[in-house]
């Protein structure tokens, strides 16, 4: 029986206890196996080679100096054999005495990459068939009194693979990837290298049992407006008898109670949903809406048996819809976080390393990132893995919301009994462990799998129309049924997408329904103009691709020639480099150098996604949001990222924090119109002066409007929208330079050409800079006495992050950038001036 103290101020007395003595207690039940692994050959008489855990096997090689650098030149092409051996990792550990009389006592293991069997003192415990799930095995009577020899076996994923296929019965449309529960990145994409792993790639631990066990613990939010806002904690216990128990949440700052109540605890797992409120709740935003505040709340969870067990939270109270309703239109594809609309503006993200994935401030970047860059939203890409707990941490902080797909991407996977039993529990694990965090707003099945089973011959593939439909209901039974109803039980709050997009860019519904990847760009080589006609309701892909910076090909591959064997290397799209030339040719742009290359190629890109993200967003509230492919890259590449596996910008970049901004001006030649929008991204009404200017490429002004204009709050206005010319002989060279002024010498611009960039006649622009020291930050003033276009400021050191760069700035007025990480060691500017012959 419990205490004939009231059940609340026992809770109050024995937390103002446990919090005094709670790492030391709580550090008690766990043992941290991280450290003195070792690893060799499988059944071999190798000399035992240091490990790192969390780690992967070619990390650790490397580390060993057994292969060099796989990023450097054409090295990863020589590391093939390291998927085709196995490999024994092993470690010896010593029971301490608070350990030896447990009750129970289990080895956990956060995640082996991906087919292994594990040996506790040479007996078998298990054999890991899935890279995503933990993996548990009871050990209380296999501990020994001294030390303890664990060992792990990983065999070569092919082994699984065959197995799996024959399994199957049918050679599935897509890729070898789909028939193991591993990282599809790995065996080689567009824009990533095979790199096929293994190895320990999460934490691995013994943890003491008591008889009733707190496995997992969340809070949601149920309902939230300024006034009140109810919130569900969802508790998972697992208990060898039947016994009563108490459940306490506390707010963890002054430890006062906020809810308590009893709960019936019977034998085996249990789930207990406890619902409490909190009034005036100060709600979590998302990036440019408003503020991230983050409650502090313990969950308690104790029985007469067992002392309390603790889970604290960081609680974002917000609510987060998708609404996908028909209309006018089509169908809506939009996302309402507290009963507002909101125009998602992000990225696509992969994982930030092709062999070192495991690394927190790797994910942690590219949340630092996008917040930089004014978004709102990442998509987690189901090619890559599943973030850690740090990426969504740093996406509650900075109010980045989460698209989070489910990992299948880009073919057909097996439905038999073993494989989709397999992905349930990874599912459940995956939504138990991350549905507390307010950053998630969206589960997805997965990555263009319908569309490759509509648009990419697959079934032709197939042939046969028996196994045609068999293997669509498999589909159909995972992605419909299985993981819709994973999210409906344990993440009820947020809505389930099926498969990214709905239809794919070749039909005529893309445009109308839910959300589209649109591919006519790139793999159809159409101009850029033609994101202006093909705005979606939500684009949740496009992309184009741009070299990586200079001073990162440089680390890694030979890029003395334009067309080295080594720079080759690093660029995975077979037509990639034929068609980034295609398109430099079109802005009538030219390269005599490797340097000049990058640098072109780069403007192109951010040309690409200035197009597409403004037409999208002057589009609102048709179109409610832009998420470009790619965000960062996974190892030193030519790829569609605006952030290299260095961290360093590329010009796009730079051009998305602009394009992103909560106000753009938006100005555009249409024939011998010139027409320009005003956006607002802001939860507030806006007013100011609209000055439009119409120049020469050498600064003679041809043309100017003026407007004070008002703004609502998440809308579009049309300012300009003037005829130029009526003789098209007066079609000369034009620049538009839209000016919108908030409140004094508060600016922001647009820009736009009624020519290609690259036949524009320019004249050195002789930009100069200085350096500024203001309030203990660095400052680079740069000015120009003729226009210059896209100036971007550099030095021959990787470390160097900027607030802006590959700007425009003209005559008379003064570019201020502040200096954000860095040094400005060998600093140089240059602009498009600088590529002429």
């Amino acid at each position: 029986m419990f205490s004939n103290q009231g059940p609340m101020k026992r809770v109050l007395l024995l937390f103002a206890l446990v919090t005094i003595f709670y790492a030391a207690v709580f550090s008690q039940t766990r043992l941290n196996l991280t450290n003195g692994w070792q690893f060799r050959i499988a059944n071999s008489t190798d000399e035992w080679l240091q490990a790192t855990v969390p780690g992967t096997v070619i990390s650790d090689l490397e580390n060993a100096g057994v292969i060099p650098n796989p990023f450097v030149g054409c090295n990863h092409e020589n590391i093939k054999w390291i998927e085709e051996t196995a490999w024994e990792y092993a470690l010896e550990f010593t029971i301490p005495d608070y350990l030896e009389n447990c009750y129970s006592a289990q080895l956990v293991f956060e995640g082996l990459d991906t087919y292994a069997d594990v040996y506790l003192n040479g007996s078998k415990l298990l054999t890991a068939i899935n890279m995503f799930r933990t993996w548990r095995a009871d050990v209380t009577k296999k501990l020994v009194t001294g030390k303890n020899a664990l060992t792990i076996v990983f065999r070569p994923v092919n082994e699984l693979i065959r197995k799996q296929k024959e399994e199957t019965g049918i050679e599935l449309p897509g890729g070898e990837w789909a028939y193991i529960r591993k990282a599809a990145f790995q065996f080689g994409w567009d824009f990533a290298p095979r790199m096929m792993n293994c190895g320990i790639w999460q934490p691995v631990y013994l943890q003491s049992k008591f008889e009733t066990n707190l496995n997992n613990a969340s809070i949601v939010t149920k309902t939230a407006n300024e006034n009140e806002a109810t919130l569900t904690a969802t508790f998972q216990v697992s208990s060898e008898v039947e016994k009563k128990g108490i459940v306490t949440i506390l707010n963890a700052i002054d430890w006062q109670p906020i809810h308590q109540e009893e709960v019936d605890v019977k034998k085996g797992d249990n789930q207990f949903d406890v619902d409490f409120s909190i009034l005036k709740p100060n709600l979590w935003w998302p990036n440019g809406m408003g503020g991230q505040h983050l409650y502090m709340l313990a969950m308690v969870f104790e029985t007469e048996t067992e002392p309390q067990q603790i889970v604290n939270q960081k609680v974002g109270i917000r609510t987060v819809e998708l609404i996908t309703e028909p209309d006018c239109i089509g169908t809506s594809f939009l996302f309402r976080d507290n009963g507002k609309p909101m125009f998602a503006k992000g990225a696509n993200i992969v994982p930030p390393h092709s062999y070192k994935f495991y690394e927190d401030e790797k994910w942690t970047n590219l949340v630092t990132n996008a917040q930089l860059t004014n978004m709102n939203m990442l998509r987690v890409w189901g090619g890559g893995i599943y973030p850690p707990k740090a990426f969504y941490n740093a996406c509650d902080s900075l109010g980045i919301l989460v698209w989070s797909d489910f990992m299948f991407a880009c073919s057909m996977y097996p439905w038999n009994e073993s494989f989709t039993e397999n992905v349930r529990r990874e599912a459940v694990e995956q939504v138990r462990k991350i549905k507390g965090h307010a950053s998630v707003a969206l589960w997805c099945g997965n990555n263009e799998i319908d569309e490759g089973w509509h648009n990419w011959g697959w079934q032709k593939q197939l042939a046969d129309s028996l196994v045609i439909d068999t293997t669509w209901k498999g589909y159909q039974k995972i992605f419909h049924n299985l993981l819709a109803e994973v999210v409906k039980q344990n993440d009820p709050t947020r809505a389930y997408w099926s498969s990214s997009p709905l239809y794919g860019w070749g039909r005529d519904e893309s445009m109308k329904h839910g959300d589209s990847h649109y591919w006519g760009v790139w793999w159809g080589k159409e101009p850029f103009e033609r994101y202006r006609f093909k705005v979606p309701r939500f684009m949740s892909e496009y992309g184009f691709q741009g070299f990586t910076n200079t001073s990162t090909l440089q680390m890694y591959a030979d890029v003395k020639g334009i067309t080295s064997n080594f720079l080759q290397c690093h660029q995975k799209h077979p037509e990639g480099f034929q068609i980034i030339d295609q398109y430099i040719r079109r802005e009538k742009l030219k390269y005599s150098s490797i340097d000049q290359r990058v640098y072109v190629s780069q403007i192109v890109q951010a040309i690409g996604y200035q197009t597409a993200i403004e037409a999208h967003r002057v589009a609102m509230p048709k179109c409610m949001g832009s998420l470009y492919w790619q965000l960062n890259d996974c190892w030193p590449a030519v790829s569609w990222s605006g952030i290299d596996v260095n961290n360093q910008w590329k010009a796009v970049q730079y051009q998305a924090k602009r394009s992103f901004a909560p106000v753009i001006v938006v100005p555009e030649f249409r024939g011998s119109k010139i027409v320009v929008n005003l956006v607002n991204d802001t939860p507030n009404e806006i007013e100011g002066d609209a000055l439009v200017q119409v120049v020469t490429p050498a600064g003679k002004r041809l043309g100017v409007w003026k407007n004070y204009v008002t703004l609502e709050p998440h809308s579009t206005i049309r300012v300009v929208d003037e005829k130029l010319f009526e003789d098209p002989s007066q079609n000369v060279p034009m620049v538009v330079i839209a000016q919108f002024s908030k409140e004094f010498n508060n600016f922001i611009y647009g820009y736009a050409v009624n020519e290609k960039w690259g036949a524009i006649e320019l004249k050195d622009p002789k930009i100069s800079f200085t350096i500024a020291a203001v309030g203990g930050e660095t400052y680079i003033d740069v000015t120009a006495k003729k226009p210059a276009f896209f100036v971007e400021i550099y030095n021959t050191n990787c470390e160097l992050l900027l607030s802006d760069n590959f700007f425009h700035i003209f005559p008379g007025t003064k570019q201020r950038v502040k200096l954000l990480k860095g040094n400005l060691e060998g600093l140089a500017i240059r602009s498009l001036w600088n590529m002429r012959d």
